[in-house]
C-alpha cells in the first residue's frame, strides 16, 4: 500500500494495541499518552472565561472556571481514513494542477502552538490544520461511522 494511504503510526490498529470498543469498523481508542493528553488540554485554555457556559450546548446556567481534559478517545475508521486520504491527495493534485496556491489559514497562537504536539502530520499543501468543534452527544456515533461530510 502507498505511504499515503498507510495508517498512521500512532494507530492502536497499527500497533496491534486493544481498543475498549469497536463497531462497524471504527474503534474509539483511549489515549493515555501524557504529551497528547497535555496537548488537547493546552488546545483547551480559555483567555476569556466570559467565553464559556453559553451557547446552543449549555444545558444549564452554571459558574465555570475554566476546561478540563478529563478523558479522551481517538477513533479509528480504517475506511474513513482512506477516504480522507484519497480526497486530499486529490486536493494535493487539484491544485498543481491548476497552479493555485492556497492563502495560509490563521487559526489563533495558541491553538496552533498547542496542537503541535498532537500526533500526526499536517499537510500545509492543502492548509490542513487543528480546529475545534463542539457537537451533540447523541450524534458522536453517526459522525464517528460516517465521517462529517455525510
Amino acid at each position: 500500500m502507498e505511504e499515503r494511504f498507510s495508517l498512521p503510526k500512532y494507530w492502536a490498529a497499527k500497533l496491534l494495541g486493544p481498543s475498549v470498543s469497536q463497531s462497524d469498523d471504527v474503534s474509539f481508542v483511549p489515549v493515555i499518552d501524557d504529551q497528547t493528553l497535555g496537548a488537547l488540554q493546552a488546545c483547551i485554555l480559555i483567555d476569556n472565561l466570559d467565553w464559556i457556559g453559553w451557547g446552543r450546548d449549555q444545558a444549564c446556567p452554571a459558574q465555570h472556571s475554566g476546561l478540563e481534559v478529563v478523558t479522551a478517545w481517538r477513533v479509528e475508521h480504517q475506511a474513513q481514513w482512506m477516504k480522507y486520504r484519497a480526497e486530499q491527495s486529490k486536493m494535493r493534485a487539484d491544485l498543481k494542477l491548476s497552479n493555485l496556491k492556497l492563502q495560509p489559514v490563521e487559526v489563533k497562537k495558541p491553538l496552533s502552538t498547542a496542537s503541535k504536539d498532537l500526533p500526526g502530520e499536517l499537510d500545509e499543501a492543502v492548509n490542513e490544520v487543528f480546529l475545534l468543534h463542539g457537537t451533540d452527544p447523541t450524534k458522536v456515533l453517526q459522525i464517528a461511522r460516517e465521517g462529517l461530510n455525510e
